[in-house]
């Protein structure tokens, strides 16, 4: 904003289900303001004229009374607002866009509604101590008489979410755009709450308020539409994000309701060829790995065993590792009677069944030679 543009938009979605008789707008601004409700203006301080986006204040508004709330009586607006959804929307202005300072900080407060406050969903009486079911957003004031103080707000994080939540899948790159999801599991042995966790690097997306089992896993998905076209409506989904994950890598980072950070890592596509516009996706190996500096690394991922991927559930069971089964020596110039001749070598501790696998040294035919 600073040397770009003196004007800054700001939306603010509420919802009311009762009537009111009074209506008052409290104000913090530097440097002017115009309020709209439901797209009708209510209040404007600083600016003359029809706001436009480079729109500047008439002129400026001292800081020590910009940082104290200006009660606006709006009352007359009442009629404008609805039942259900409504958006308060602020055309907030400096006076220059060179400005050092910039304030905006706006409240609606509705006085004789015709319902019992008490009663109404997520408003509680203090008497005691609250226990939070999940991590939540916490808004408090205090009456004192007939005046109530300023709005305090809190965002408290409950259950082991750090600990046990992990992303498992990524589809990236899907050979149908609009097919992207990132799989998470939790890991845990006891159920969380995802409630207001959130991407906030790569994609961007807030959980809702969903509990997630142990061992179970959600997807977020980038249209969930085409999403449910391709792999039905039985799979666990958060909901849609917003953006679009990068074919060529990014750096992914998930954060718990206060920030803590749970994921940051950068996937590549140059880890495993078939993730990066084949279909299949990118699979971490070890979800319960303590290591989380292991999500940064490639031999930490695998793709997935089909075309598609296996959103919601985990295919690492149909198939070896990669690196379970290697190439350990080959012969490939033999003389007189010999033949060529490849050895495969058996990585791990348990025996794997190779029969129907393919050898090809022919990129075109990869299933050139069948092994018995």
């Amino acid at each position: 904003m600073y040397a770009r543009n003196a004007t800054c938009y700001v939306r603010i979605p509420f919802t009311i289900d009762t009537n009111y008789t009074s209506l008052t707008l409290n104000v913090r601004y530097d440097d002017g303001f115009v309020a709209y409700i439901n797209g009708v203006e209510v209040a404007r301080r600083n600016f003359n004229g029809i706001p436009a986006w480079n729109s500047r204040a008439s002129s400026s508004h001292s800081d020590s009374a910009a940082v104290l709330f200006e009660n606006i009586d709006i009352t007359d607006f009442l009629s404008e607002l609805h039942q259900g959804d409504n958006l308060l929307a602020i055309h907030a202005m400096n006076s220059s866009k060179t400005s050092s300072d910039f304030l905006i900080s706006a409240e609606l407060i509705a006085a004789g509604g015709d319902s019992d406050d008490s009663a109404a969903e997520g408003i509680l009486e203090y008497t005691g101590p609250i226990t939070l079911p999940h991590s939540v957003q916490v808004k408090a004031r205090v009456l004192s008489g007939e005046t109530w103080s300023a709005l305090n707000e809190a965002v408290y994080a409950v259950g082991p979410i750090v600990e046990n939540l992990r992303i498992t899948e990524i589809m990236y790159n899907p050979t149908e755009p609009n097919e992207e999801f990132i799989e998470l599991q939790n890991i845990g042995s006891e159920t969380i709450n995802l409630n207001l966790v959130s991407f906030t690097n790569g994609i961007d997306f807030i959980f809702p308020n969903v509990e997630l089992a142990p061992g179970e896993h959600i997807v977020a998905v980038q249209n969930r539409n085409i999403f449910e076209s391709r792999y039905g409506g039985n799979i666990n989904i958060a909901g849609q994000y917003s953006g679009k994950l990068n074919n060529a890598g990014e750096r992914i980072e998930l954060q718990d309701a206060i920030g803590r950070t749970i994921h940051n890592f950068r996937y590549r596509d140059g880890w495993r060829s078939i993730t990066d516009g084949e279909g299949f996706s990118l699979m971490i190996i070890d979800p319960a790995n303590t290591d989380l500096s292991s999500w940064d690394v490639k031999d930490s991922w695998r793709p997935s065993v089909y075309a598609g991927g296996s959103p919601g559930q985990d295919d690492g069971a149909i198939l070896p590792e990669p690196g379970a089964v290697v190439i350990n020596e080959v012969l490939a110039h033999s003389h007189a009677e010999a033949s060529d001749w490849i050895e495969l070598y058996n990585t791990t501790g348990t025996a794997i069944d190779i029969g129907g696998w393919f050898l090809s040294d022919s990129y075109d035919n990869l299933f050139k030679y069948e092994i018995a």
